[in-house]
């Protein structure tokens, strides 16, 4: 096993989740109050490390009106502390949200998310970054739904797996986007109205017969009998 080799306390707070940006040495807590009339909010703690390998607190991203953080993780760590937190805001019409934040250029004490997603329709209990894509990243949610979410696109997810609301076979589906939803002239070729045929496609130009010539094929024809062996047998 692991050996501990240091013990941070939140005064105030549990911790439900936890990640670490290796290239800035920066640790995030996802940090819930203790008792419900604890009068402190949930908050994202921010924790740096020395030279020496110790972590200390550098910050936190207070979250007020959210009920709980249950995860964070930083989504582009090759580029800053960009984090994704899965949040519960009870107040709002979608409770169970996604919050993007920029914890390079945001106050630690009056942070606001620069994206937030409101696609699921339950509790959202994780979230992962893309290994090779910093700009998607994934999230599960007990509406039994897994989502793709890219921050290039600011106002829903990508792609689902699954259905809400757990009834039914999980399935994938995928979210139209403008280019996807002009037809093209392949498939207005393909598609036909009942009671009509398809157009026949015309023969390639570099290719205009399907006849192969012999020539081309693998094995030559078998060549013609001689006249001696067509007359008669060689003599011995």
């Amino acid at each position: 096993g692991g050996e501990r080799v240091q013990s941070t306390l939140l005064p105030k707070h549990y911790s439900c989740g936890a990640d670490i940006n290796p290239v800035t040495r920066t640790m995030f807590l996802a940090g819930v109050k203790r008792e419900a009339h604890d009068p402190v909010d949930p908050c994202i703690f921010v924790l740096g490390q020395d030279q020496k390998g110790g972590w200390a607190e550098k910050g936190n991203l207070s979250r007020p009106g959210t009920k709980i953080v249950a995860s964070v993780k930083c989504i582009d760590k090759n580029n800053g502390n960009f984090v994704a937190a899965c949040e519960n805001v009870p107040l709002e019409d979608k409770q169970h949200i996604i919050s993007i934040y920029d914890v390079n250029h945001a106050s630690h004490s009056q942070g606001k998310p620069l994206q937030v997603y409101h696609d699921h329709a339950d509790f959202i209990t994780c979230v992962e970054a893309h290994p090779l894509d910093k700009d998607v990243f994934f999230s599960g949610s007990r509406d039994c739904t897994v989502r793709t979410w890219d921050r290039r696109i600011r106002d829903r997810c990508v792609s689902c797996l699954g259905e809400g609301g757990g009834r039914g076979t999980p399935r994938w589906s995928r979210a139209s986007t403008p280019s996807q939803t002009r037809s093209s002239p392949q498939a207005s070729r393909r598609s036909s109205s009942p009671g009509t045929s398809a157009t026949p496609r015309a023969p390639s130009p570099r290719y205009p017969s399907t006849t192969v010539p012999s020539s081309r094929c693998r094995h030559p024809p078998p060549r013609a009998p001689s006249a001696r062996t067509a007359s008669s047998p060689c003599p011995r």
